[in-house]
């Protein structure tokens, strides 16, 4: 019987034993393994000649020719493949595009490294072709493997830590969350004689990444920002010596007028969104101060911003109308919120 009646056939009686009995089910060739694409990404540390690398521990299931394939986009990596001995079978020139074909043993296990070489950061994209039937990542045993710096602190000594911070100030809006895989600017609105601080709080299993995050191994920037119509000042949030889940305020800042103050991020003035992995929780804390310290705190800037808006008037006179000049006096004192003559 024709194998295409007989499939027919088989499908309208339900798979009658007779026609079953007739002739067997022909044999279903496997379906190819689709190969493996693996995106992943490599940042060299600053001032750092260590080399960074991923590894990958494939096995395919039969003896066949596997094609491995990688592609680099913003530094030059190395592709590196080693049987379980510590043999070395391939290790490229440093490139950006690597390709290394060779003939896998079914059921040993290989081990495959990116390696990174120069620059960063960037992405690759490592190909196994066809994929492996099993693809796991080396497990490093945990006493060689070095505690990132989150991990040494305990809870208490990060309430301790909040607690220097704030200094008794009190909160200012309600706390604020965000990952550092997708940072983004924080703000609260502030007035006059309003002096504001920040503490930033890492989730225990965040890891902030502040070194060498560009191609010119700039750090991760976090920033207090204060904006007014007189006031443009920033402040560092740094993190405590011995406490790497707690960023806080070097200086607090208190602004003449209203306006808001906001938390950025970035890497050599430019805005960054990319600063590790996990979660943080941030929040603006505040104490008044009175019209008479907020005076003696902006008494030496607004001499001298007197003293320039002086000079400009002067200058003035000898060109201009006294009536125009004088005009131009007090839009520079309320510019600077000053009170010269």
């Amino acid at each position: 019987m024709n194998t295409r009646v007989w499939w027919m056939a088989v499908a309208l009686c339900g798979g009658c034993a007779s026609l079953e009995s007739e002739q067997a089910a022909p044999a279903v060739a496997a379906a190819p393994r689709q190969p493996l694409l693996i995106k992943g990404a490599l940042h060299r540390q600053k001032n750092s000649t260590e080399e960074v690398n991923d590894k990958y521990l494939f096995t395919w299931d039969r003896d066949q020719r596997v094609t491995l394939a990688a592609e680099t986009s913003g530094y030059t990596g190395l592709l590196r493949v080693f049987e379980p001995s510590g043999r070395e079978l391939h290790d490229n020139t440093s490139t950006r595009i690597a390709e290394f074909a060779f003939d896998a043993r079914a059921g040993v296990t290989y081990t495959v490294m990116f390696q990174l070489y120069l620059g960063g950061p960037g992405v690759y994209l490592l190909e196994a072709d066809p994929a492996p039937a099993r693809n796991e990542r080396p497990v490093v045993p945990a006493s060689a493997r070095k505690p990132a710096p989150e991990e040494a602190v305990s809870d208490a000594q990060v309430h301790a830590a909040i607690g220097r911070f704030i200094d008794g100030a009190k909160p200012l809006g309600p706390t604020q969350r965000g990952r550092l895989d997708s940072l983004r600017t924080l703000r609260a609105a502030v007035s006059r004689g309003q002096c504001v601080r920040a503490v930033m709080v890492l989730d225990r299993d965040a890891r902030l990444n502040r070194d060498g995050l560009d191609n010119d191994g700039n750090d991760l920037s976090i920033i207090l920002a204060m904006h007014t119509a007189v006031d443009d000042v920033i402040s560092p949030l740094g993190d405590e010596l011995g406490n790497a889940r707690v960023l806080g305020t070097e200086e607090e800042i208190c602004p003449k007028r209203g306006g808001y103050a906001e938390v950025t991020f970035s890497v050599d003035s430019f805005a960054w969104r990319n600063g590790g992995t996990g979660g943080f929780a941030l929040r603006f804390f505040q104490h008044r101060i009175s019209e008479a310290e907020l005076r003696e705190l902006y008494e030496d800037a607004d001499e001298s911003r007197c003293a320039a808006c002086i000079r400009k008037h002067a200058a003035c006179v000898h060109s201009w109308d006294p009536t125009h000049c004088m005009r131009d006096f007090r839009s520079c004192e309320r510019a600077h919120d000053l009170h010269c003559s």
